[in-house]
């Protein structure tokens, strides 16, 4: 494990994406882990990964410094020279399959930064 990058699980449940979900439908079912991990936007540069990039006005409103949002290819993160405190995640099913793709994760984190990664639950019906 890289020193000063704080791991850690959050008990949420995420709905997959869908390819016809319009912006509204994803940040709806983004809006309660985002609203659940307020604290941790404070003041800080978040890094939100993945489709749609419909959630940095809403963490802007939670109080993050700045936002950046990237679909998560490897071509696009590796364009980005900034570090972040915080990158999320919201929808990881299919990224987190693939370990280069959460090592280019770990190369824009900050020292002390957190990566909050969610994952749907196969055994939620629903």
């Amino acid at each position: 494990m890289q020193v000063g990058v704080q791991v850690g699980v959050v008990g949420y449940i995420v709905q997959p994406l869908m390819l016809e979900d319009s912006a509204a439908d994803v940040l709806s079912r983004r809006l309660p882990l985002y609203a659940y991990l307020e604290p941790l936007w404070a003041g800080r540069r978040v890094l939100e990964i993945g489709p749609a990039g419909v959630g940095a006005e809403l963490l802007t409103s939670l109080g993050a410094a700045r936002v950046v949002t990237s679909d998560g290819d490897l071509a696009g993160l590796a364009a980005i020279h900034d570090l972040f405190d915080v990158i999320v995640v919201p929808e990881a099913d299919a990224p987190v399959r693939r370990p280069a793709t959460v090592a280019a994760w770990r190369r824009l984190l900050a020292e002390g930064g957190r990566l909050v990664v969610a994952v749907g639950n196969a055994e939620r019906i629903g």
